[in-house]
């Protein structure tokens, strides 16, 4: 999925503030606070569903970009109720890696991330945005349809039999 990034269409108007930390949804009893960092901290990686216990080869390959900036949104616990990534390369900003603990779901979290995400990538100068989302995942697809991505293409995974 493909989009432009123009700043007024981004929920809560734009970039956050310089300190790292941006005004974001409620995440229940939290502070639904969105904090951007440059590397992922144990409890972002605790969040991550794309691994078990990542190794120094996942460490790795999250922090390598250009640019890359890690979102987080705590709740009660230790492990954040919603995260993020996002990679700045000249004029494109790829986002990955957004997830939203399911208790937590319908309240706006990932639009927060999202949000958060886009208003550091426009503050770096990017002007177009790119994601890969899962073709059966409508919650997703109709967060990214209402921030303005639409489908530029599919594509299919193979593994070895």
């Amino acid at each position: 999925m493909g989009a432009d990034l123009p700043g007024a269409d981004l929920p809560g108007g734009g970039p956050g503030p310089g300190s790292g930390e941006a005004a974001g949804a409620s995440a229940g009893g939290g502070t639904g606070r969105v904090t951007l960092s440059r590397t992922p901290d144990a409890a972002w990686l605790r969040r991550y569903q794309r691994v078990g216990e990542p190794g120094p080869h996942v460490l790795n390959v999250l922090s390598t970009g250009p640019s890359v900036w890690f979102a987080s949104i705590r709740g009660e616990g230790e492990v954040p109720v919603a995260i993020g990534r996002c990679v700045v390369d000249a004029r494109w900003a790829g986002f990955m890696a957004v997830e939203v603990d399911p208790a937590y779901r319908r309240r706006g979290l990932a639009r927060a991330v999202m949000a958060a995400l886009a208003g550091r990538a426009l503050e770096e100068g990017a002007s177009a945005a790119w994601l890969q989302v899962e073709r059966g995942n409508d919650a997703a697809r109709a967060l990214y349809d209402g921030m303005g991505f639409g489908v530029h293409h599919l594509y299919h995974h193979f593994r070895a039999s």
